[in-house]
């Protein structure tokens, strides 16, 4: 009813699954298919943060450049005498989307018109300038008074 095992059918199957083993080992060592997935997962942090921060950056550059020439249209409509400071000053704020400090300056000098737009906080999705503190983005555009 029981068989006995000898120690020589011990030894053979001791021998057997060794070997199967070790085809198996061997298998598992030469195949390389989750290589690219280990490396994979090891860059895509770094490239996400890294795409994320040239977006924020083109991003925030692009608002400079809405800066840029808001205050330079702001100015070209006071010197010409096409609108009021007050005026000029509602056109800036409704062209520019976001919440600026923005001044328009003709007293000190009657020959000039003095535009300055300062951005605060938030011109970006989390502006690389927050990394340098208090982030403000500035755009000061000086014309000649025309009218």
């Amino acid at each position: 009813m029981f068989r006995t095992l000898s120690p020589h059918s011990v030894a053979g199957f001791a021998t057997w699954v060794n070997t199967a083993l070790a085809r198996k080992l061997r298998r598992f060592h030469q195949q390389d298919s989750g290589a690219v997935t280990v490396e994979y997962v090891l860059w895509l942090p770094f490239l996400v943060v890294f795409t994320l921060f040239i977006v924020d950056t083109s991003v925030t550059l692009h608002q400079h450049a809405r800066m840029w020439d808001t205050a330079r249209y702001t100015a070209r409509l006071v010197s010409t005498g096409d609108a009021t400071e007050a005026a000029a000053i509602r056109y800036a704020e409704s062209t520019l989307s976001q919440s600026f400090d923005i001044a328009i300056d003709t007293s000190t000098n009657e020959d000039l018109v003095v535009v300055s737009i300062v951005g605060f906080g938030g011109l970006g999705i989390s502006s690389p300038l927050d990394l340098l503190g208090d982030p403000k983005l500035s755009a000061i555009y000086v014309m000649r008074n025309e009218s």
